[in-house]
C-alpha cells in the first residue's frame, strides 16, 4: 500500500527537503497552515503528518492538540519537525499526542522512515488500547444482561406481589403487605390509584416505565419485566426493584388481568455496581485456578482480549499455558515455582501469549495465593493485555536514547540547569569545546558567574521568572567568558521543563554562538553608514522601497525634486495615505495614469531580478508634473527591497518638445508643398490626356472626313450612273412585253436600287445626305421598329422591346429630334448586326429609357457622353459573342468589318455613328468577349411642340 504523508510547513524549501526524504513510492501531499492541514486530513486522512514547530498560523504544538478525537486520544500518526533548540516543544507534543519528532538539521531519508514507522505504531497502539476498552465496557453490558436474567429465574423469592385490572381502560391496583413494605407504603394504600404508583417511579425512569407498562398492555406478550428505581414517600430513599409479571388475556387477546411480583433488587444493583468498577479497574480477565485440580474459572473480556469465545477456552490451566511463548514459559514457571516454595501470597509475572489470530501480546499477570494446611490450594487473581504499555515503554526507551544521542551530538552547546541552584545538571560536549571549560567544571560553578557581568541583570531577571513558573521559554543574547579569558557572544534559548503536576523542573538552555555573527553585524552597519554618506551626496535623486511600493529612505537630491521633506517618506505605504496626512509611497507622488507602470516594474523586477528603465511623471509637492526616467534595482534584504535612481527629464522633455514644434512646422510645409505639386500633376496628366483624347479624334475627324470626301464624290459619280442605269431599265420595261426580258429587267432593277441604297449609305458616312430632322416621339416609333426587326431577325432570336420609364414624375419617355427614317435604319443596323453577333440564337433587347442631365451610368449619361441636357438612350443589347477589346477600338470605322468577303461592307455601324452625331447625340458600345454587346445612341430631348 502507498504511504501517504501529509507535509505542514510554511516554507515551500523545507516541505520539499522533507518529501525527498520520503521513503520511495510514498505519496506526498502539502500544506502550508495548520488550518489548512485540519481541512485536508477531514477531508482525506493521511497514513502520517510531518508538523513543522511553528506555522504562519499556529504552532504546532496546537496542531497535534487539534488532531486529537473526541477523547482526547491521538487520532492522526504525527512526526514533529523539530527546530535546533525546540526539544522542550518536542517533548510536549509527544505528550499531547506527537508519535515521535525529528531534528530538522538531522534530517535524513533513514531516520524520517523510523520516526514516521515509530508514529505509525504508536497510534496504532493507542486504537489497540481504544479497542480494548471498548470490548470490556460491552462484556460489563452482557454481564448486566446475565444478572437480569438470573434475577427472573429467581423470581420466587423474597418480594411484593401485586394485581392490576386492565378491563375497561382503567387501571384498578391490589397490592400485597410485602409489595407494601419494599415502596414504603402504610397498609391502607393497598388499592392506591395507578397514578400514585407512577408519582413514585424515579423522575428518570418514569417515562420510559410508563411506556413500557402500556407498550406491554397493547401488545400480545404474555410477560412483562422490567428494572427501575422508586423514591419510598415515607424514607425518601431510593430503591431498585425488579417487576416480573404475566399478562391474562382473553380468546380476542384484550388484556384482562396483570399479576406480577415486585423484587426489592436495591442490593443487587449496588453489586453489579461494585463488580463493575471492579472489573474496570483491574481492565482484564479475572480468573479463580484451583490448584488442587487445575480447573480454572475465567471471567472479563476473554474474546476481546484473546479472539476466543469464553465457550472455546477450556476450563484447564494446560490450554493457557500451551499458548504462552516457549521462550517465556520456563522463566513463568520457575518463578511460580518459587514463589509457591516460599510460601509468598502475592504473584506477578509478565509474559507473552498467541492471540487467536496469531500474533503475540504481552500479559500481566497478579495473583493472590491461598494456601491449605497442605500447602497452595487456590491462586486467584487478574491477567491484564499490556502490549499497549511495554510498546510504549520500548519506544519511549528508544526515544530516549535518540534524545541522548542528538543531546551528545548536537553542533550547538545544550545544558540542564537546576532552576534552584544555578547548576548544570548535564552539558554535552559541544557546550564545553564552545566555552572552553572542562565538563565538571561546567557542572560544578553557577551559570552567573561564567557571564559577562554586563549581560548578567536581563538573563537573571527571565531565570526568575521561569523559576516561578511565569514564563515557559525565553531567549537572549548574551557574553560568556571563556576559560582563556576572552569572551563569546552567544544566542541562548532557554526552556522550562514541567513536572508531572505541571510544576517546574528544570530547564534547558540551546546555546549558539554568534560571535562571527555579531562581528558581521558591526562590519555591515559601518558600511550601511558609508552607503548613506555615499547617496545622500549623490545629485540624482535616489530612494529605496519595498514592492508593496513603501518609500523606506530618500536622499537631499529626491527631497529636492519632489519638496517633500525627509521625515514625509518613513514607512509611507502604497495608496494608504493622501499627501500631507501621512508617510508617503511611490503612488502619492504619481499621476494615476502612471502607477500601473509602477506596479507592473516593481513586480517586474521582484519576479525577474531586473526591469527596464522606465519614464513616468512625479508630482511635486506644488503640484507641478515632473516628468522622470526611473531605473530599478535589486537593494537585497529579506523584504525585497528595492533602489530606484531617477533622473529629471524637464530640460530633455522641453528640448524635445520644441524640436517637434520645428519638426511639425516642416512637416506642414513639406505637406503643404507636396499637395500643390501633386495638384499641378494632376492638372498637367489631365491636360495631357484632354490634349492626347483631342487629338486622337481630330485625327480621326481628319481622316473621316478626308475618307468622307473621297466616298462623297464616288457617291455622287456613282450615284449618277445609277439613275441613268434605272431610267434605262425602266424605258426599256415600257416599251416590252417579252417575259424573259422583264424577268431581266426586274433583277438589274433590283440591283440598281441596291446600288442605289449603298449609295445613300455612303452619302451618309459622308454627311453629304441632308436630314429631315421631325419631332420622334418614341412610343409610336419603337412598335414601328419592332415589326421591321422581327422581319430582319429570323428564327432562334428572342427580342423584348419596351419603354423604360425614369423616376421622375412624367412617366412618359421623352420626345426626340431626329430624322424618323434614318431613326429607323439605324435601330434595325444594329438589330442586325446583334442578330449576327448570336448564330446560335440568344435574347435582344431594345429598350428606351430616360437620361436626365447628370444621371446615368458611368460614362453612359449625357454628360458623359457630350451632351448638355437632358437625352434618351436608345440601348440595343444582346446576348451574342461580344467583341475583342481591340475590335471594339474601330469598330465604328468605314469599311472595316470581322466578317468574311461577301457578308457586309463594314457600313453599318459607321453610318449610324454618322446618323448620332449628325443628330446632335452620340453612340457609344460596350462589349466584352463571351458578355454580349449593349449599343446605346443618346439623342438630346426636345423641346416644346412640334
Amino acid at each position: 500500500m502507498t504511504l501517504d504523508v501529509l507535509i505542514v510547513d510554511g516554507r515551500p524549501e523545507s516541505r520539499r527537503a522533507l518529501a525527498a526524504c520520503l521513503p520511495a513510492g510514498a505519496r506526498a501531499r502539502e500544506a502550508a497552515t495548520g488550518a489548512a492541514a485540519l481541512a485536508e486530513t477531514r477531508r482525506r486522512g493521511p497514513d502520517c503528518l510531518l508538523v513543522a514547530q511553528d506555522l504562519p498560523d499556529m504552532a504546532g504544538l496546537d496542531l497535534v492538540r487539534a488532531l486529537r478525537d473526541g477523547a482526547g486520544e491521538p487520532a492522526q500518526a504525527v512526526v514533529l519537525v523539530a527546530e535546533p533548540d525546540g526539544e522542550a516543544e518536542a517533548v510536549a507534543a509527544m505528550r499531547e499526542g506527537a508519535g515521535d519528532y525529528i531534528d530538522r538539521r538531522r534530517c535524513d531519508p533513514h531516520t524520517l522512515r523510523r520516526s514516521i514507522r515509530v508514529a505509525r505504531d504508536r497510534l496504532a497502539l493507542v486504537r489497540s488500547r481504544a479497542q480494548a476498552l471498548a470490548a470490556l465496557r460491552a462484556s460489563e453490558e452482557r454481564l448486566r444482561r446475565r444478572e437480569a436474567e438470573l434475577s427472573r429465574a429467581h423470581r420466587l423469592g423474597r418480594s411484593g406481589g401485586h394485581e392490576v385490572d386492565l378491563r375497561g381502560g382503567r387501571f384498578h391496583a391490589r397490592r400485597s403487605p410485602e409489595y407494601l413494605e419494599i415502596h414504603g407504603l402504610p397498609p391502607e394504600a393497598w388499592d392506591e390509584p395507578h397514578e400514585a404508583w407512577l408519582a413514585r417511579v424515579h423522575p428518570d425512569d418514569r417515562a420510559r416505565v410508563e411506556r413500557a407498562f402500556l407498550d406491554a398492555v397493547a401488545a400480545a406478550r404474555a410477560e412483562y419485566a422490567i428494572d427501575y428505581r422508586i423514591v419510598r414517600p415515607g424514607d425518601g430513599q431510593v430503591r431498585w426493584v425488579s417487576v416480573l409479571a404475566e399478562i391474562e388475556r382473553d380468546a380476542a387477546g384484550r388484556p384482562l388481568r396483570l399479576f406480577g411480583t415486585h423484587t426489592d433488587v436495591t442490593e443487587r444493583k449496588l453489586s453489579e455496581e461494585r463488580l463493575r468498577l471492579a472489573l474496570e479497574a483491574v481492565g482484564g480477565i479475572v480468573y479463580d485456578w484451583d490448584l488442587t485440580t487445575g480447573e480454572v474459572v475465567r471471567s472479563g473480556p476473554v474474546r476481546a482480549m484473546l479472539g476466543f469465545d469464553p465457550a472455546e477456552a477450556p476450563p484447564r490451566a494446560e490450554w493457557w499455558q500451551d499458548r504462552v511463548h516457549p521462550d517465556d514459559l520456563p522463566r513463568v514457571r520457575a518463578e511460580a515455582a518459587a514463589a509457591l516454595a516460599r510460601g509468598r501470597e502475592r504473584l506477578t509475572c509478565e509474559y507473552r501469549l498467541r492471540h487467536r489470530d496469531g500474533r503475540w501480546l504481552d500479559l500481566a499477570d497478579h495473583a493472590s495465593i491461598l494456601y491449605g494446611p497442605g500447602g497452595p490450594v487456590r491462586a486467584i487473581g487478574s491477567t491484564v493485555d499490556i502490549t499497549a504499555r511495554t510498546r510504549a515503554e520500548a519506544e519511549l526507551r528508544a526515544s530516549e536514547r535518540r534524545f541522548r544521542a542528538v543531546f551528545e551530538n548536537a553542533a550547538v552547546g545544550v545544558g540542564c540547569v537546576d532552576l534552584r541552584t544555578m547548576r548544570c545538571l548535564d552539558v554535552n560536549e559541544a557546550l564545553c569545546q564552545m566555552l572552553g571549560r572542562s565538563r565538571a567544571e561546567l557542572m560544578s560553578r553557577p551559570w552567573p558567574e561564567i557571564t559577562h557581568p554586563d549581560d548578567l541583570e536581563p538573563d537573571l531577571s527571565l531565570f526568575r521568572r521561569m523559576g516561578r513558573g511565569e514564563i515557559d521559554r525565553y531567549a537572549v543574547e548574551k557574553r560568556y567568558l571563556r576559560e582563556d579569558g576572552g569572551t563569546l557572544w552567544a544566542r541562548v534559548a532557554v526552556s522550562l521543563v514541567r513536572d508531572a503536576d505541571g510544576r517546574p523542573a528544570f530547564e534547558i538552555a540551546v546555546i549558539e554562538d554568534v560571535t562571527e555573527r555579531r562581528a558581521a553585524e558591526a562590519a555591515l552597519r559601518a558600511s550601511e553608514a558609508r552607503f548613506r554618506r555615499v547617496v545622500d551626496s549623490n545629485i540624482l535623486p535616489f530612494a529605496l522601497g519595498g514592492p508593496d511600493g513603501r518609500i523606506h529612505y530618500v536622499n537631499d537630491a529626491f527631497v529636492a525634486l519632489t519638496g517633500h521633506g525627509r521625515d514625509s517618506f518613513a514607512g509611507g505605504s502604497v495608496g494608504a495615505k493622501s499627501v500631507g496626512s501621512g508617510p508617503l509611497g511611490w503612488d502619492d507622488l504619481t499621476p494615476p495614469e502612471f502607477r500601473g507602470l509602477d506596479a507592473a516594474r516593481r513586480a517586474e523586477l521582484a519576479r525577474d531580478g531586473a526591469a527596464a528603465p522606465y519614464e513616468k511623471e512625479i508630482v511635486t509637492r506644488d503640484g507641478r508634473r515632473v516628468p522622470v526616467l526611473v531605473a530599478l534595482t535589486p537593494a537585497g534584504g529579506a523584504a525585497g527591497e528595492q533602489a530606484a535612481v531617477v533622473v529629471d527629464l524637464s530640460a530633455q522633455k522641453a528640448a524635445e518638445a520644441a524640436l517637434a514644434r520645428s519638426n511639425e512646422a516642416l512637416e506642414a510645409m513639406v505637406a503643404e508643398r507636396t499637395r500643390a505639386l501633386r495638384a499641378t500633376a494632376e492638372e498637367l496628366a489631365a491636360e495631357m490626356a484632354r490634349r492626347e483624347a483631342a487629338q486622337a479624334g481630330l485625327l480621326r475627324a481628319q481622316k473621316l472626313e478626308a475618307l468622307g470626301q473621297i466616298t462623297g464624290g464616288i457617291a455622287h459619280d456613282f450615284g449618277n450612273v445609277l439613275a441613268a442605269v434605272l431610267g434605262s431599265y425602266r424605258l426599256i420595261g415600257r416599251r416590252t412585253v417579252d417575259e424573259g426580258v422583264r424577268d431581266i429587267l426586274r433583277q438589274g432593277t433590283a440591283a440598281a436600287e441596291r446600288g442605289h441604297a449603298m449609295v445613300r449609305q455612303l452619302g451618309l458616312v459622308a454627311r453629304s445626305e441632308p436630314l429631315d430632322p421631325v419631332r420622334v416621339d418614341p412610343r409610336r416609333l419603337v412598335p414601328q421598329v419592332e415589326a421591321l426587326a422581327r422581319h430582319a431577325l429570323g428564327a432562334g432570336i428572342a427580342l423584348a422591346c419596351e419603354v423604360e420609364l425614369a423616376c421622375e414624375v412624367d412617366d412618359d419617355a421623352w420626345p426626340v429630334r431626329a430624322d424618323a427614317h434614318l431613326l429607323e435604319v439605324a435601330l434595325l443596323n444594329l438589330v442586325v448586326n446583334a442578330r449576327e453577333a448570336m448564330p446560335g440564337g440568344g435574347r435582344l433587347r431594345l429598350t428606351v429609357a430616360n437620361r436626365p442631365a447628370g444621371m446615368g451610368p458611368a460614362g453612359m449619361g449625357p454628360a458623359g457622353m457630350g451632351l448638355a441636357g437632358d437625352a434618351v438612350a436608345f440601348e440595343v443589347i444582346d446576348t451574342g459573342t461580344g467583341m475583342a477589346p481591340e475590335v471594339l477600338d474601330r469598330a465604328v470605322e468605314p469599311f472595316f468589318t470581322t466578317k468574311g468577303p461577301g457578308r457586309g461592307a463594314g457600313l453599318g455601324l459607321a453610318v449610324v455613328h454618322g446618323f448620332a452625331e449628325r443628330s446632335g447625340g452620340a453612340l457609344r458600345l460596350r462589349s466584352a468577349p463571351g458578355a454580349g454587346t449593349t449599343a446605346t445612341i443618346l439623342l438630346p430631348r426636345a423641346d416644346g411642340e412640334p
